[in-house]
């Protein structure tokens, strides 16, 4: 039941809500876990919300089922959290712009998500550590500082076509289905400026890299893939960084034609099934 001194959410996670309980609730509006929540309500409030200056803290919040899809889409955004959200339709981050640092650390999203042509400022980090993404669509975009994948699972089709990476880490994430890195029909190469860390990533289906760049250091170390992993046309820039498959587990058919190697590379794999060079 609600506090009945002042009837203040019970939620607190990393941070203690603040906000007021809904009569007869336990929780405030955007804690409340009930998926017929009255979205009108929950979505007036969130518009107040981010009418409020300074950091956006939306951590635990429980969107309706009928959440608006793009009320996001085309915002710019201050520091954002939503840490342990819980997204229960499609939504679209399409086009946003986030100005500072933006944590979706164990969000999950139980449908579409997109962040088409978004960007993620440079000098600040984004966040997707322990996401859990169905179909995730990251096509054409930017994040120019620090981006943090780790233990994400995606649970469907995931695409990163056309996206620009400063330094990111996809460490121990857990690709269920196909992962697309490589360009999509009208879409631009994606590029790795910097640090590419696929360490301990799973890839359970097809992954492809085709024509992709990667700028700076790429490692691979204890990396597996199932089936098909194709990088025929990429291209590894860093002349004096190491790009390293160290003990990675190609399973299925493995294509490195015409890539280009420009600096050293260490190909000390665990299994390799299928390749062609």
């Amino acid at each position: 039941m609600a506090d009945e001194k002042n009837d203040i959410c019970a939620y607190s996670v990393r941070l203690k809500c603040q906000r007021p309980a809904v009569a007869g609730r336990e929780y405030c509006i955007f804690h409340d876990s009930d998926p017929n929540k009255d979205v009108q309500v929950f979505q007036e409030s969130l518009e107040a919300e981010l009418g409020i200056k300074g950091k956006l803290n939306f951590e635990g919040f429980r969107f309706p089922e009928d959440f608006k899809i793009d009320f996001f889409q085309g915002r710019s955004l201050p520091e954002i959290t939503l840490a342990d959200a819980v997204f229960r339709n499609t939504v679209s981050f399409n086009s946003c712009l986030f100005q500072s640092d933006a944590d979706f650390s164990f969000t999950e999203f139980t449908d579409k998500v997109t962040f088409a042509k978004a960007i993620f400022s440079k000098d600040h980090e984004a966040k997707f550590f322990l996401t859990r993404f169905p179909e995730a669509m990251f096509i054409e975009t930017d994040f120019q500082g620090r981006t943090d994948f780790g233990g994400a699972r995606f649970l469907k089709t995931a695409y990163f076509s056309g996206t620009h990476f400063s330094d990111v880490s996809f460490l121990a994430a857990d690709f269920r289905d196909t992962a697309w890195f490589n360009p999509l029909r009208n879409t631009r190469i994606s590029v790795f400026l910097s640090k590419a860390h696929f360490n301990n990533t799973f890839f359970a289906k097809n992954a492809y890299f085709q024509e992709t760049d990667f700028i700076g250091q790429a490692k691979f170390l204890s990396a597996t893939f199932e089936e098909t992993a194709d990088f025929s046309d990429a291209s590894f820039l860093a002349e004096d960084l190491e790009t390293d498959f160290s003990r990675t587990k190609f399973n299925g058919f493995t294509s490195f034609e015409n890539v280009s190697f420009c600096g050293r590379s260490r190909f000390e794999v665990e299994s390799l099934y299928c390749c062609k060079f």
